[in-house]
């Protein structure tokens, strides 16, 4: 008001002075204050000049001083002291103690949270201390305003007295300058001394963020002046300050804090001084210090700050003493931030790298960095790929496909350029890697096959290609989803990324030299097991391309040592067939890129870390390989490193490096293996008797030592057992030409002579828990002998005697040697007992009698054995005695048909008595042998009537067992088996509690595979006996059939993603044969779902038509269909290959199996109910198609069914027009089966009217209809029907083969299901199971092969006894193509092929703007640092939320750019002078959107009605976080008036936005540079009251019909007219 006065000439020099000296006087400075006597002194200085001269007053000067001296200065070193750290800890210490927190917890307790939550926990703080922290968080925002308001005023007033001294006006005496400058220094100097205080615990401890906006404000305003910047004195403890802030911007790790450095101090400081090259230097140093980088990429950051410091020094490259573009180090930095993780630290290295580049296309010399390939004869050229880089780079930030789609086919000229050197491929590698970090899976899954499409040579690969390969690509690859087989592949291959990997990693060793490609693929072995979890998919299909590199020989033992056994830590969790695959193809990759200097002794160590029994056991392919690759190895078989190794090992077992059991007898195998294929038999029995001497010499006669070294002993035994597993442990398909040289260990008879008699003579002396570890080695070494020819006969003799000693043992009174009986006796039962003589049985069935079995319980329930302490040693003893006897039992009672005995049935007798508390308290060891001898005792336990508890107690028992797969699944499958057990299915009583047990068994089926196909098969076995369904009265299996029976024909569960990518795998590992070991070795369980559904179809062709009980069963099942088919169905359609639709499809499927066994009454049902289904449901292509034949079958097979027909066709076409279609290929069906000319006449009399229906489809199914009727009535020569309706099919003849409809007709009738499809030719289990599932799209794992089925079973067990047909006679179905609709409704889109990207060139594109100014945090915003220059006063009617451009610009590029545009930063923002006025409106919608509009077109300033609308979440939808970056100003609607009237003395033209008698039209209209456009309500407009004060009314024109646009559109318009005609005119100079 003071200053409008000064202008108006009111206030006189007196009256002004006056002010000013009261308010020095008062010495109270505020925001106000500040803004008061700026606008007055400015008024009062630039306003009123005398003679075009300015004149300087004594007065006036005296009391500026006065005003600096003892107001504004002191004031400002009173904040500046405030913000000490001392004065912090005193302010701190003082809360805390109000709140009685301890000095060592305050730091973490005083936090105030941003945006007015005061105290982030909540802690029980007297509102003492509540009001004391609410009033310093005021304090904070009112000193953020206030400090540069104040600084402000102090240069200007000093400015002015400076200028007042140098233009020679002589002040009073009184008025000195020199207090107002030592004033300052001492300013400088506390600032010093306050950022001095701050250390880097201090920033990470306490918010030092508000002190340092504080400190920064006050030296950024004071460096303004340029008598501060010309004084020595003031510019030294500058120096200082600006140190300071390096040291903190390099200790650091908040941008915030760094960005008001910079900005605040560091430029500043830099603007000042001419030389500032050391500052920027250091300013380099600092942010490469901030990274760790290796010979090709950054390994470590160490700061995330480094961008923000980076952006800073791109705008002072010129006071740089060697240029940034030389350091290969600034590339590299300014890569790893093109793909950091922070999208605003990649933006800063977008923005970086453009002025790095722009500085390079300007110069005119060549080259600067390996990553800069510059050549000036080549400018066009790079230019353009730099253009392509920026475009991709930016593009990739976008999230939508179709955006970045068709720019991906620029990367082509980049990887051209790269592959001939003209441009550094690792920018290539940096799209790469933007590309696999994309959201979009589609577009990653794209990059990835055109990055292993890539074939560059080798003096690009070693540019760093490599390491990305090894450093980013495998990580990459580690993510399952790229492995999915593509829809369009056959079933049984492998994944299009895991066949173009094999090629990729071909190319790349086809390139490289042989130095080159040892270091690679070490390289790459290393990254692969470097730690990190792996999934099975991802890690076979690495491994498998590993393995099909061409032979290298450049992996030493060390290297592929710490592979294998860091691979063992990745096998635990995977599937088996995936596990084995993966072993098999490393082993593979071994032998062929193994160095040829590994002795044999280092090859068995490798092969020893994988799983024999899954990868290279004797008799696979494996092996074969393992025995084939040692020929390229230096291997001496007469003297090789394993003879020297074993008699080493025979010498001393003291030295370091002894050799596993295990890998010895994996050399032995080997060595005789390649020796018997060498030599003659004989030769081989020599061979192998010479290497195994040292054994055969330490175990001959051992029994007879006294002094036996049993560390040596327990060795030898290990390698002697391990070495007959290896040799006789073989898949059974492969024993009769494996085993040819079993005579080759049979010098190892008199060794195991001697062990046997050791270990009897020894057997007494075993009488502590910690002796069965020396006992199971014994026992196991046995139990390999019984089962090596050479040994079993002599195993077989010796038994007797162990036999004989395990009587001893059980009649001690040491419960240690009776437990150590019991586990011999299990030993006994497991390999002598079935080879042995009735007596000898008996002899077991005694001994099991009279010591054993009525002692069970207290010997299995025992917590301790009596005697002994409680240790790990004898809690083991006790689970393995628990075990054994129950092994035992299962032995002897599994085994009975050797031979019934009173003897035995006295066990099985006494185990039933406890077999219930067996289960309820059974553990993990014994769990499998109690279930199985529950099952094997079920008719007794059946006959007892404790069926149904064990039953429920074996449920609740495995349940605890869940964890262990595997055992889980063991264990209910035993359950399935006592369920369904034959003498419980026979008894009907029984029935409602198996259903209760089967839905529990079902839904446990869901989590864990193969349960639902053994209850399938438990359920089938008993069924399958003519004796159980003819034991059975009718009906009496009804609730079975359709409470169970239906459940497992539907059951299987839609896979998860990554679950179908397993099954694909496991589907393409098993179709290799025997390239993987699996196939031999292993049972997969991958198709267990689809046994289950498997053997229950199996079931049902098994039904005879002839036999009333299979009837029967039918038509329960049949009802049991129909019911769970309308569980199935809502009120919405099915999406293809969802759970609702595959469970449809399998039920109709069993529907049409069953159907030939119906009787007519239940047809007619059935008919109703398909009918129904065609009617209510819009069904997906394999329920409609299988419900449409079924319709017809029924009435092909009971041609009195119609009438029927035709009605339900009727009431569907009434309800439901979109069913009409389906009911006409039924009777199309139908009617192409007979000869009756009064069927032929009615279908065509009701297909006929719907040729010319309304809608598209139906008018074309039915002109198809008649089409196909016509022609077989020909076929058949029906004169009748043909005479009749000859000139109806002439008009629709002539219509249909008018225009497209011709083109749609014949489309039609070339789909299979009218063209080649029959209803009853091709009524065949392959049809409905397989063909019409392909033909229909239905997901692959839904097609079910004759085979399959047929396999299930065994046919002796099940034979078929259906009269619908295996196989089709013919081909037809099997060579169709699924139908157009077909492919459209199962269609799902994905991104493009490569070809299809790169087809034809993209001329145009999508690229959006980059606001580049949003590199600055954002914290910089909201700080106002007036400028002198541009300032305008500040009105007092509004409140203002300022956001000051200048900061946020001052990383933008200030001098002008070359003419490459490209790469021209944007120019420093300039807002221009237009302002609009939105407080009539009154939607936050329309405020939002004129809130980004402004933004975007940089308008001076935003004026709403109130700043609350800023919080409208309406509002920020539109605005998108635009009000932070553009000046926001609230003026009340009823102060707009005052406000205008204060818009024209300051000289700007009001702009009305409104239709008027007098208004003008915009495109006519020259706006004034100083414009407000002023914006009416959305209803009501501009008040007329309003419009008297407005300079003009300017109108958009109109050329519709409606009157008015959108305000938001309105004003959007206004804003650009602006804009075109100001700020995007060429500005001179």
């Amino acid at each position: 008001m003071a200053a409008e006065l000064i202008r108006r000439g009111v206030l006189q020099e007196g009256e002004y002075l006056n002010i000013l000296q009261k308010i020095c006087d008062d010495r109270e400075v505020s925001v106000v204050t500040c803004e008061v006597i700026l606008e007055a002194v400015q008024a009062w200085e630039c306003e009123r000049p005398v003679g075009g001269k300015i004149v300087h007053h004594e007065r006036s000067r005296t009391v500026y001083a006065d005003l600096l001296e003892k107001c504004l200065v002191p004031y400002l070193l009173d904040i500046i002291g405030r913000h000490s750290v001392k004065a912090f800890s005193y302010h701190e210490n003082h809360i805390n103690h109000a709140n009685g927190i301890p000095q060592d917890s305050a730091k973490s307790k005083s936090k105030i949270a941003d945006d007015g939550r005061l105290i982030r926990k909540a802690t029980l703080v007297n509102n003492d201390v509540i009001n004391s922290m609410i009033k310093e968080k005021v304090t904070e925002t009112i000193e953020l305003k206030l400090v540069p308001k104040l600084s402000c005023l102090i240069v200007y007033l000093l400015g002015i007295l400076s200028a007042a001294e140098k233009d020679g006006f002589s002040l009073d005496q009184q008025v000195n300058l020199q207090p107002s400058y030592l004033s300052l220094i001492q300013v400088f100097e506390k600032i010093t001394e306050s950022l001095s205080e701050l250390t880097l615990d201090n920033i990470v401890a306490v918010n030092e963020l508000h002190r340092v906006k504080i400190l920064s404000l006050i030296i950024a305003n004071l460096l303004r002046d340029k008598s501060c910047q010309q004084r020595d004195e003031f510019m030294i403890p500058v120096k200082t300050i600006v140190d300071i802030s390096l040291n903190l911007v390099k200790g650091s790790h908040d941008a915030d804090i760094t960005a008001v450095l910079l900005t605040l101090i560091v430029q500043p400081y830099l603007e000042s001084v001419i030389k500032g090259d050391a500052i920027v230097m250091k300013l380099w140093h600092i942010v490469k210090d901030f990274y760790a980088a290796g010979e090709d990429f950054i390994t470590e950051e160490k700061n995330a700050t480094g961008f923000l410091i980076l952006c800073f020094l791109s705008e002072h490259t010129s006071r740089m003493s060697l240029p940034l573009e030389n350091d290969d180090m600034f590339w590299k930095i300014i890569q790893h931030g093109l793909i950091h993780p922070n999208p605003l630290s990649r933006k800063r290295s977008q923005y970086v790298l453009k002025r790095a580049v722009d500085i390079c296309t300007s110069s005119t010399a060549n080259g600067y960095s390996k990553y800069m390939l510059w050549q000036m004869n080549k400018k066009k050229e790079i230019e353009k790929l730099w253009y392509d880089f920026f475009l991709l780079i930016e593009t990739l930030e976008e999230k939508q496909a179709h955006v970045i789609k068709p720019v991906l086919e620029k990367l082509d000229r980049l990887i051209l350029a790269s592959s001939k050197n003209g441009f550094h491929v690792s920018w290539v590698l940096i799209i790469f890697h933007r590309i696999f970090s994309h959201d979009n899976k589609n577009i990653r899954q794209w990059g990835l096959m055109k990055f292993l499409n890539l074939k560059f040579p080798e003096e690009v690969l070693m540019n760093g290609f490599l390491s990305f390969v090894t450093c980013h690509l495998i990580s990459v690859l580690s993510d399952y989803l790229y492995y999915a087989r593509d829809p369009g592949l056959p079933p049984k291959t492998s994944s299009a990324v895991g066949d173009q990997l094999i090629v990729f990693f071909r190319n790349i060793i086809s390139s490289l030299s042989i130095s080159n490609q040892r270091q690679f693929l070490c390289s790459l072995l290393e990254t692969i097991f470097d730690g990190r979890p792996w999934g099975g998919i991802p890690l076979f299909y690495l491994l498998r391309s590993v393995a099909q590199i061409p032979c290298t020989r450049v992996w030493n033992y060390k290297v592929v040592k710490n592979a294998t056994v860091n691979f063992e830590g990745c096998l635990s969790t995977q599937d088996v067939t995936l596990r084995s695959g993966s072993q098999c193809d490393l082993l593979k990759a071994v032998f062929k890129h193994l160095s040829v200097e590994t002795s044999l002794i280092e090859i068995c160590d490798i092969v020893g870390h994988f799983r024999r029994k899954e990868s290279w056991c004797r008799g696979t392919g494996t092996w074969e390989m393992i025995i084939d690759g040692l020929d390229v190895f230096n291997v001496n078989y007469d003297n090789s490193s394993v003879h020297k190794a074993l008699a080493a090992s025979m010498s001393s077992l003291d030295c370091k490096d002894i050799v596993h059991p295990s890998d010895m007898a994996l050399g032995i195998n080997l060595l005789m293996e390649k020796n018997c294929r060498k030599n003659d038999n004989n030769r081989g029995e020599f061979y192998t008797e010479s290497l195994l001497k040292p054994v055969t010499n330490f175990l001959r006669d051992c029994h007879m030592r006294p002094y036996l070294d049993q560390k040596k002993l327990a060795w030898t035994l290990q390698v002697v057992a391990a070495t007959l597993e290896i040799r006789y442990d073989v898949p059974s398909d492969n024993q009769g030409t494996e085993l040819k040289h079993d005579g080759d260990l049979s010098c190892l008879v008199s060794g195991i002579i001697s062990v046997a008699q050791l270990f009897i003579n020894h057997m007494d002396m075993l009488n502590q828990p910690h002796d069965l570890d020396t006992l199971t080695l014994y026992l196991q070494l046995f139990g390999i002998c019984s089962s090596a020819p050479p040994l079993r006969s002599t195993m077989k003799n010796l038994y007797v005697q162990i036999l004989e000693k395990c009587k001893s043992l059980l009649e001690k009174a040491d419960p240690v040697k009776v437990s150590f009986g019991i586990i011999v006796l299990e030993h006994l039962l497991l390999f002598h007992y079935k080879v042995s003589g009735h007596s000898i049985r008996e002899e077991y069935h005694q001994l099991f009698l009279q010591r054993i079995v009525h002692n069970i319980p207290p010997l299995t329930q025992r917590r301790g054995i009596e005697g002994y302490k409680s240790t790990e040693f004898t809690s083991n003893l006790l689970l393995e005695t628990t075990r054994s006897c129950w092994s035992c039992i299962d032995v002897l009672i599994t085994k009975k048909e050797l031979g019934s005995t009173s003897s035995l049935a006295e066990i099985e007798s006494t185990v039933e008595a406890f077999l219930t508390e067996a289960v309820s308290t059974l553990g993990r060891l014994n769990a499998v042998h109690v279930f199985q001898v529950a099952v094997s005792l079920a008719p007794s336990v059946v006959k007892a009537n404790l069926w149904q508890e064990l039953v429920e107690l074996m449920w609740r028992s495995s349940s605890e067992f869940r964890k262990g797969c595997d055992l889980y699944r063991t264990l209910i499958g035993y359950l399935s088996d006592l369920l369904f057990h034959r003498d419980a299915i026979v008894k009907p009583d029984n029935h409602k509690f198996i259903v209760q047990i089967s839905q529990k068994l079902l839904a446990t089926g869901e989590a864990a595979q193969g349960i639902a196909a053994h209850m399938a098969r438990s359920l089938i076995m008993p069924l399958s006996e003519r004796a159980v369904r003819d034991a059975l009265p009718s009906g009496t299996l009804d609730e079975l059939m359709q409470d169970v029976l239906v459940p497992l024909l539907m059951f299987g569960y839609v896979f998860r993603k990554q679950f179908k990518i397993v099954q694909d795998t496991v589907e393409y590992i098993q179709h290799s044969g025997t390239t993987y070991s699996t196939n031999i070795l292993l049972e997969s369980n991958w198709d267990a779902d689809q046994r289950a559904r498997a053997i229950t179809l199996r079931f049902l062709l098994s039904l005879n038509k002839e036999k009333s009980s299979d009837r029967s069963i039918a038509e329960a099942t049949v009802q049991g269909i129909r019911y769970q088919y309308a569980k199935c169905t809502g009120d919405r359609r099915d999406f293809g290959n969802s759970q609702s639709h595959r469970y449809k499809t399998r039920l109709l499927q069993a529907f049409l199996l069953l159907l030939p066994l119906l009787d007519e009454e239940e047809c007619l049902l059935s008919l109703s109910w398909l009918c129904k289904g065609l009617i209510k449901d819009h069904q997906q292509p394999s329920v409609r198609y299988i419900q449409e034949w079924g319709i017809a079958l029924i009435v092909i097979f009971h041609p009195n069914f119609y009438p029927h027909l035709l009605k339900h066709f009727l009431e569907g076409s009434k309800e439901r027009v979109g069913c009409v279609g389906s009911f006409l290929a039924s009777l199309t069906h139908v009617a192409c089966t007979t000869e009756e000319e009064e069927v032929l006449s009615q279908a065509i009399q009701y297909t006929l009217p719907w040729c010319m229906a309304q809608h598209f489809n139906t008018r074309l199914y039915a002109q198809v209809s008649l089409r196909k009727i016509w022609h077989h009535c020909q076929a058949i020569n029906a004169t009748a029907v043909l005479d009749k309706y000859e000139p109806m099919q002439q008009c629709l003849q002539f219509v249909v083969e008018q225009g497209s409809a011709a083109r749609n007709t014949l489309n039609m009738l070339n789909d299979f299901y009218f063209k080649v499809f029959h209803p009853v030719q091709h009524y065949t289990l392959q049809t409905i199971v397989y063909d019409l599932p392909c033909l229909s799209l239905l997901a692959n794992d839904e097609w079910l092969t004759v085979d399959f089925i047929m396999g299930a079973i065994d046919s002796s067990i099940l034979p078929v006894r259906s009269e619908i047909p295996l196989h089709n006679m013919d081909k037809v179905l099997a060579e169709s193509s699924p139908a157009p609709w077909v492919i459209k409704a199962a269609g799902e889109t994905s991104f493009p092929e490569d070809n299809e990207v790169s087809g034809s060139p993209v001329l145009n594109v999508q690229r959006k703007i980059t606001p580049w100014k949003s590199m600055i945090s954002e914290l910089t915003a909201p700080l106002d640092l007036p400028d002198m220059a541009q300032q305008r006063n500040l009105n007092p009617i509004g409140k203002v939320r300022t956001c000051t451009s200048s900061l946020c610009a001052l990383y933008i590029k200030k001098e002008k750019c070359s003419s490459f545009l490209l790469f021209q930063a944007e120019p420093k923002q300039q807002r221009g002078g237009l302002i609009l006025v939105a407080s009539l409106i009154d939607k936050p919608p329309n405020l939002g959107g004129l809130c980004r509009t402004c933004e975007v077109f940089s308008v001076q300033e935003y004026v709403v009605p109130s700043l609350a609308v800023l919080e409208d979440q309406t509002f920020n939808s539109l605005s998108l976080t635009a009000q932070q970056w553009v000046p926001v100003k609230e003026v009340k609607p009823d102060n707009i008036a005052e406000y205008l009237r204060t818009l024209q003395n300051e000289g700007y033209t009001l702009v009305a936005a409104e239709q008027t008698a007098n208004s003008k039209k915009l495109s006519e209209y020259s706006f004034p540079e100083r414009t407000a456009v002023i914006l009416g309500n959305e209803r009501e407009g501009i008040p007329c009251e309003l419009l008297q004060l407005l300079d003009v009314c300017v109108e958009i024109p109109q050329f519709g019909i409606i009157r008015s646009l959108n305000v938001h559109v309105s004003g959007a318009l206004f804003i650009w007219e602006y804009t075109r005609q100001h700020l995007t005119k060429p500005t001179s100079g």
